[in-house]
C-alpha cells in the first residue's frame, strides 16, 4: 500500500498468504481504511446440489473472490474477509469453478 500524497510505502504485506492474494485496494474517503479484493484458493468446490466434490480423496479446492477491510494506521485486517463470489456461482450450479474477483469500485456517500 502506498501513501497517495507521498508515494511512500505504507505496508507491503497487508495480507498473509493464508488470506489470499490482494488484487485491488480502495481507500475510504478519510484514508483510515481500505477495502481489499482478495483471491483465496482455499474454498471447497461443490456440485449443483451443494455437495462437496472430492478429488484424490480430498475436497476440490477452488479460488473465491473475497473482500477484506484493512486498518491503515494499525496495519492489519479488521475482522474476517467475506466471500462475494462463491454463493452466486454455487447457486448457478457452478460451484466447481473458480470465482475470481479482480477490481473494485465504489461511490462513497456521506
Amino acid at each position: 500500500m502506498l501513501d497517495a500524497a507521498t508515494l511512500k510505502l505504507v505496508d507491503e504485506k497487508m495480507t498473509k498468504p493464508a488470506y489470499g492474494e490482494n488484487h485491488d485496494a480502495m481507500p475510504s474517503p478519510d484514508g483510515n481504511y481500505a477495502l481489499l479484493t482478495l483471491r483465496s484458493a482455499d474454498a471447497e468446490g461443490c456440485d449443483a446440489e451443494g455437495k462437496p466434490i472430492m478429488k484424490d480423496g480430498k475436497p476440490l479446492k477452488i479460488t473465491d473472490g473475497m473482500l477484506a477491510l484493512y486498518d491503515v494506521s494499525a496495519k492489519k485486517l479488521v475482522g474476517k474477509s467475506v466471500s462475494v463470489c462463491f454463493a452466486c456461482h454455487k447457486g448457478m450450479g457452478k460451484g466447481d469453478k473458480n470465482a475470481i474477483l479482480c477490481g473494485l469500485d465504489a461511490n462513497w456517500k456521506k
